[in-house]
């Protein structure tokens, strides 16, 4: 009896390292990419968050010094700052109806802040409402007994680039000028040697890194007194 044996040879496919190597380097790309839209679709989603709460903040001022100038039949009591601070960023007040505002232009407010009656104002902008019965003529920074609650007005992050409530001559109206900006001070503008040159006029710089953190609201406006 005779047996016989058939050898069976199988193909052994596989990928080569070059194929290996394309195939990594082409995975490596489409990530790289993938990576670079995400990052880019967050600094979008980012820039828009804090564009949108700078220009509620903003609004939120406006709202206010809108309202007590047009139902405030007294003018503004302007006063001597209670701290002047830095010579660069000095704490600032002024007085209408019933609300007391210290504020400095240029310094980011960062929580918490001071209740302390002298350091009001040194950081963003402060409003203190007076006690009933008591107004910006019989209420003075020398008195503080007559002051009530304060409240912060800007948000983290936030400066005061503008604030301004000006009567327009030989009329009833009052302008009115609010800025705001939310971020780093090197993210922004007219800003060398740890001081801002132009806090009013600075803007926020594009093409830096941390951009989408930086956003600035102005509003302007004209009232005119509802209460003589």
């Amino acid at each position: 009896m005779k047996y016989g044996f058939r050898v069976v040879r199988k193909s052994q496919g596989g990928f080569t390292i070059i194929e290996l190597l394309i195939a990594t380097a082409i995975f490596s790309v489409i990530v790289l990419i993938a990576t670079s839209v995400i990052i880019r679709i967050g600094q979008q989603y980012y820039k828009g968050v804090t564009v949108a709460k700078t220009q509620e903040v903003n609004r939120n001022i406006m709202e206010e010094m809108t309202r007590v100038v047009q139902f405030s039949s007294a003018d503004i009591s302007v006063e001597t700052p209670v701290n002047p601070g830095d010579p660069d960023y000095p704490t600032r007040v002024f007085c209408i109806g019933d609300t007391r505002y210290f504020y400095s232009l240029g310094t980011q407010f960062k929580a918490p802040y001071s209740t302390a009656q002298s350091d009001l104002g040194r950081e963003g902008l402060v409003a203190q409402r007076l006690n009933s019965g008591f107004s910006c003529q019989t209420c003075l920074n020398s008195n503080p007994s007559c002051a009530g609650s304060t409240q912060q007005l800007l948000a983290e992050n936030m400066r005061l680039q503008q604030f301004s409530v000006v009567k327009i001559a030989n009329s009833d109206a009052w302008s009115i000028s609010v800025a705001v900006a939310y971020g780093d001070a090197d993210l922004m503008s007219n800003y060398s040697a740890g001081r801002f040159t132009d806090i009013t006029n600075a803007r926020c710089l594009t093409g830096v890194s941390g951009s989408s953190f930086c956003a600035a609201s102005r509003l302007d406006t004209i009232v005119k007194r509802r209460v003589q």
